[in-house]
């Protein structure tokens, strides 16, 4: 449900983000790197790498820090700390993404600089939301859907729009998540760009496809890639999420056809969170259809780019499903020692863990270890129990923020229209006094 991927590092030439690229490090060589100008460079720079180059982008980022500190290039130092803060967030580092986020944020209030306070606001959003803090998360994002509304910052505003839904989305409030899709749509038809409209249409499909509406879900998926049709690394996500609506209604054969064509593009142009979603996506076809041996290839092919990464989040969830492929298997001591890895991501990915459990209950069933089966199963049963309520109580925080803060939106709309027709009132008196004068 996020944004798409933008192009990676090494994407066709027909790649509008490779073009760019090589035009922003065809300047940095022929500037002096103490010069504001290469710093304002390397910034954009790392912001087209941070999602297919992380550890570059950082280090770019970083090196911009220490240049624009050494010259007082104070608008080049708040960019570099919002540069560094998303390349923090690929590398799944939240709490040092959150850090570089406000130091950007207290430089721009500084120096009164309202979209970048808005992407470093968005930046800091998408770290609490991350991290599983939705409460704080949909108060800045609501937040700053207010600001780039009052400023006019269409694409922003999108933005925001788009991040609120996906908390909705993860909350379970389908309702609320299609009502902020589709603000952000409309907000797409202002900015009339194809890859931002293609996303939101993508984004309201899968909304519809939660509900159960088939047909609606496939129209706006389809329009979606007719919309970013021209754009690779645009079709290879909506060829993945189309190969995922056909995993759920059960033609596992379009969903091959879909998945395959998906990696393919995402290997193209050198994605790897993109390479890693195709490939656990493929094994979770190959798993619904009893092909055990090619999903636990997937599987392991995906858990070892995910290391690789250290992306924490799809090396749990890659570690699960290995897991389960070899329960499923009828191998209990190849599934248990797979599973209980993925106890070591307890603190961030309890869903992953609780589903861990439920595993592993089967595999010592199939041991007939009936006692360590029994206490697994209590766990899997105790913790989805905790994370129903604890999801609970976050969906009604965050009903209870919306309603406060769109309360607020409208008590100060209700002010500056008050406060208007008393200037007006007051103007109108003012000419009749003149008047009387006369």
């Amino acid at each position: 449900m996020s944004q798409l991927t933008p192009a990676k590092k090494n994407p066709p030439q027909n790649s509008r983000s490779h073009i760019k690229i090589l035009e922003l490090e065809k300047k940095r060589l022929q500037l002096n790197n103490a010069s504001p100008d290469y710093i304002d460079i390397s910034n954009k720079l790392s912001r087209l790498l941070f999602r297919t180059d992380p550890e570059q982008a950082l280090s770019i980022a970083s090196q911009s820090i220490t240049l624009a500190q050494s010259i007082d290039h104070l608008p080049g130092l708040a960019k570099a700390y919002a540069a560094l803060s998303h390349a923090q967030l690929s590398m799944s580092r939240y709490t040092a993404a959150r850090d570089s986020a406000n130091k950007a944020i207290q430089l721009f209030i500084h120096l009164g600089e309202s979209p970048g306070l808005l992407d470093a606001n968005n930046a800091l959003g998408i770290s609490y939301d991350t991290s599983g803090e939705y409460e704080k998360a949909l108060e800045i994002f609501l937040r700053n859907e207010e600001i780039a509304r009052e400023l006019g910052e269409t694409r922003m505003r999108g933005k925001s729009l788009n991040n609120i839904a996906c908390i909705l989305f993860d909350q379970g409030n389908y309702s609320g998540a299609l009502e902020y899709f589709m603000r952000a749509y409309e907000c797409t038809q202002e900015l009339e760009d194809p890859e931002e409209t293609g996303i939101a249409l993508l984004n309201i499909g899968v909304i519809h496809l939660e509900f159960g509406h088939l047909d609606e879900a496939l129209e706006y998926m389809t329009r979606s890639l007719k919309s970013i049709s021209g754009i690779p690394e645009a079709v290879s996500g909506v060829q993945l999420n189309l190969s995922q609506y056909h995993k759920k209604v059960g033609d596992t054969g379009k969903a091959l056809k879909f998945g395959i064509r998906c990696l393919e593009g995402y290997r193209r142009i050198n994605n790897p969170h993109g390479i890693i979603g195709s490939l656990r996506n493929l094994g979770e076809i190959y798993l619904q259809q009893e092909k055990l041996d090619k999903a636990c290839y997937y599987f392991e092919e995906a858990l070892e780019l995910a290391s690789d990464k250290n992306e924490r989040t799809l090396q749990a969830e890659n570690q699960l499903l290995l897991g389960r492929a070899h329960v499923r298997k009828t191998q209990p001591d190849a599934a248990i020692r797979i599973l209980k890895k993925v106890f070591q991501f307890e603190k961030n990915y309890k869903t992953c863990v609780y589903e861990a459990h439920r595993e592993l209950s089967l595999a010592y069933e199939q041991k007939e270890d009936y006692q360590s089966a029994l206490e697994h199963h209590k766990e899997y049963a105790r913790i989805k129990s905790l994370l129903f309520n604890q999801q609970s109580d976050q969906k009604m925080q965050s009903l209870r923020v919306m309603f406060q803060l769109e309360q607020a939106e409208r008590e100060a709309r209700l002010l500056k229209q008050k406060n208007k027709e008393l200037a007006q009132t007051n103007k109108t008196l003012t000419r009749l006094a003149e008047q009387r004068e006369r």
